[in-house]
């Protein structure tokens, strides 16, 4: 049985697995048996025993079992073989063998009708496997770990010369020529070393031995302390308190790692207990601690064992102070009055600040925005804006250093975009109108002021904010009696106004009169004759306030008489009547007059 196997460089070579196999041939009086022939082993390996029967399905022999018995250093041992057809087998187990001895076997094979067969003896040498010695042979650091660099000496089976290949890692195949250390391990330095894979195996010649390996834990690198934050030396501000960092390293990824149970961390000879972040499996720790600090220098001493059992250490100082104090200036906005809801922006810091933010409280929702970060300015340089919402924005701008100090301005802005809106005005454009009623309908959220313009007079008028709002006002139009004048009407938020149409109204404020030449207060027939005079035009109307159902008639619609210039009569019933007429005229002024006949 032969597998292929591949090296490093990817050439193939046969490598005998298990033993390579030529047959021998010896024959009984009517079965041949053809035996393996094992030529390469191992002590580690297993090795499987096998033969080939002849002649048995010509002579009609059937073999009921066969038996494999085998010597190893003078002790003999069997066991039952597999029987596959006209093959039979057998392993012998790494367990079962010796190194450096030669094992004797043959089979025995029986037949139903109790025959046995078997042929001559066979041998092979198991040779010893190749094997690494270590100097030190234990590990002289902690939990299983070199931390001085160790040497390494091979050895194989000394039956026959033999050559021995060896490497680290993915590094390239090394000859062995003796003793050695760290010096081809595939990082670039040997004090890098960490958690290595020794390879390796002897060449026979015609016997070839597995590839065997061993995991080697060499740690020659002393765990570093190397702040973070304060530096060695520098200076430090806050307002009392300071968050103190430095990092823990092992310095190179396979090596043992942190052993964060060791650390020993004081400031001023005080014992803290630090915050950990654990990275890179145990390589890399980033310790901190929020500490009250008083102004002045301190000192740091920070030390730690890795796995291994390496210390490494490190004393700092740094001082201490109270953070400068900085000013903000908020050119824009300014507290006012908007008529967009785009404002600029501009805010300054008298030095860099960790960030600049805005906080708007509104009726319609809260706002916040980040101005920026790591900055002393934003819109001074360039440009900038923010949209506000419509009404009363109440801004906070915040700026805050790296020390936690905060400063902050307030700034109120109204935000009115909207201009008022006019929907419709009363009266219609060259109505008769007499001054009363003056009317529109608006919409404005922030109204501040209404007023209508007329001939050449305006007013005041008492409006409220909304949607659809209906406003009116009553003028004395008399100074205009009798003339068309124009009206309008304007409508102000506290940006901006909006103006109505201009339209024309003719102006009449006089009642008109009602002259009743007929009826008179006497008895008429049924018949009754109407005549009437007016000093305008009017609709004209009588009711009969003594019928059983009193109902208005209309007698002229633009009319200034009615049977003055023609007869004009009304039917009606016997007995006495009370007439009253009413003349309306186009302003919506009416006048009335009574009269009180009789009808026989």
């Amino acid at each position: 049985m032969v597998k292929k196997a591949t090296d490093i460089k990817g050439k193939c070579y046969y490598l005998a697995l298990l033993f390579l196999v030529a047959f021998a041939v010896t024959t009984s009086a009517q079965l041949t048996i053809e035996k393996t022939n094992v030529t390469c082993a191992f002590a580690s390996d297993n090795i499987t025993l096998s033969i080939i029967i002849g002649n048995a399905t010509q002579n009609n022999i059937t073999i009921q079992s066969a038996r494999l018995i085998y010597t190893i250093n003078n002790t003999q041992y069997d066991k039952t073989m597999i029987i596959t057809g006209n093959s039979s087998f057998a392993t012998l187990f790494s367990s079962e063998l010796l190194a450096s001895q030669t094992v004797t076997w043959n089979v025995f094979l029986t037949t139903t009708n109790n025959s046995n067969y078997t042929n001559g003896n066979k041998t092979f040498y198991v040779r010893n496997d190749t094997y690494v010695v270590v100097s030190p042979a234990t590990p002289d650091g902690l939990a299983g770990w070199y931390i001085t660099e160790p040497l390494f000496t091979l050895i194989a089976d000394n039956s026959s010369p033999a050559s021995i290949i060896y490497k680290w890692e993915a590094s390239t195949l090394f000859n062995y020529s003796g003793s050695f250390g760290l010096e081809n391990i595939s990082n670039p330095e040997p004090i890098t070393a960490g958690t290595l894979g020794l390879h390796w195996y002897a060449d026979f010649g015609s016997c070839n031995e597995s590839m065997r390996t061993q995991i080697f834990y060499v740690d020659l690198a002393n765990p570093k302390v190397k702040p973070i934050y304060p530096l060695n030396g520098s200076t430090a501000y806050g307002n009392g308190t300071l968050n103190l960092s430095f990092l823990l390293d092992d310095i190179f990824q396979s090596n043992s790692g942190i052993n964060t149970s060791t650390i020993l961390f004081f400031v001023d000879n005080t014992s803290v207990t630090p915050q950990l972040q654990i990275t890179n499996n145990g390589i890399k720790v980033y310790a901190w601690a929020l500490i009250n600090l008083s102004f002045g220098t301190h000192t740091v001493s920070v030390s730690v064992k890795d796995i291994a059992g390496r210390n490494g250490s490190l004393n700092w100082s740094f001082t201490f102070l109270q953070p400068p104090d900085f000013s903000m200036n908020v050119f824009e906005p300014l507290s006012g009055i908007y008529g967009n809801r785009k404002i600029d922006i501009n805010v300054t810091t008298n030095r860099t600040v960790k960030k600049i933010e805005l906080f708007n409280t509104n009726t319609n929702g809260n706002q916040k925005f980040l101005l920026c970060s790591n900055c002393n300015e934003s819109g001074f340089t360039s440009e900038k804006s923010k949209i506000l919402r419509e009404g009363n924005n109440s801004l906070l701008f915040r700026a805050t250093d790296a020390y936690g100090t905060v400063k902050e301005v307030i700034r109120n802005a109204f935000v009115d975009s909207i201009a008022p809106k006019i929907v419709k005005t009363i009266p219609r454009n060259n109505a008769v109108f007499n001054g009363t009623g003056f009317s529109l309908i608006f919409t404005e959220a922030n109204l501040k002021s209404v007023e209508i313009h007329y001939g050449n007079q305006s007013a005041s008028m008492s409006c409220v904010s909304g949607s659809n709002v209906l406003c009116s006002i009553d003028v004395n139009l008399s100074l205009y009696e009798g003339t068309s004048i124009p009206f309008d009407f304007e409508v102000n938020d506290s940006v901006r106004s909006t103006k109505s149409k201009q339209q024309m109204v003719f102006v009449d404020t006089l009642d008109p009169i009602i002259t009743v030449n007929e009826p008179l207060p006497t008895t008429y027939g049924k018949q009754v004759p109407f005549n009437i005079t007016l000093s305008e035009k009017v609709h004209l109307s009588y009711v009969d306030l003594s019928a059983v159902t009193q109902k208005s008639q209309s007698l002229c619609a633009n009319c200034n008489e009615y049977g003055f210039t023609k007869e004009k009569h009304k039917l009606f019933s016997i007995g006495n009547h009370t007439v009253r007429f009413t003349a309306t005229d186009k302003a919506g002024q009416l006048t009335m007059q009574t009269v009180m006949l009789a009808v026989n």
